[in-house]
């Protein structure tokens, strides 16, 4: 887990003004992984601008996320603790969003039912940890067009619900 819990450092005494600065309280970082890949289009393969990915880890917390460049590639920033997560591409209105890997997640799913990325890597060097490959192809959301024709000036309300009876 990366919680921090403040109490469970050891006190530093903080001297009074115009005294000896306290020396010698160092920490070595150990960079956070970070992941990478591409989000195109499942139906043309072109590259999907402006989507998100996140990174949860197994309790459902959100850890990172990033967000696709023109080309569709993304990283995620920032770094998390070496371990297990789900990678998630978000829903749009455009696209339906899916766990990693290839599991649909219209707009909100179980994150379980994706499977976990290990987020251990070599570290690159003079940058992040990187683990690569973790793609996506969103298919395209579904559309209805027409036009909706009240007869006898009445205001009308159109409602689309799923198979399932849902709105």
């Amino acid at each position: 887990d990366i919680t921090c819990f403040l109490c469970a450092g050891t006190p530093i005494q903080v001297p009074a003004p115009g005294a000896a600065a306290v020396t010698g309280i160092d920490f070595a970082l150990t960079p956070g992984v970070r992941v990478s890949g591409m989000v195109p289009d499942e139906v043309s393969g072109d590259p999907l601008a402006n989507h998100s990915v996140y990174v949860y880890d197994q309790f459902g917390r959100m850890r990172a996320d990033g967000r696709t460049d023109a080309t569709g590639a993304y990283t995620t920033g920032p770094g998390v603790a070496p371990g297990s997560y789900y990678v998630r591409a978000a829903s749009s209105p455009t696209h339906l969003g899916e766990v990693y890997p290839d599991v649909p997640c219209l707009p909100s799913c179980d994150f379980s039912s994706g499977t976990l990325v290990n987020f251990v890597a070599a570290p690159v060097r003079g940058g992040p940890r990187l683990v690569t490959g973790i793609n996506f192809a969103l298919e395209p959301a579904g559309r209805i067009s027409g036009t909706v024709t009240p007869i006898g000036g009445d205001d009308l309300r159109v409602e689309v619900y799923s198979e399932g009876g849902a709105l």
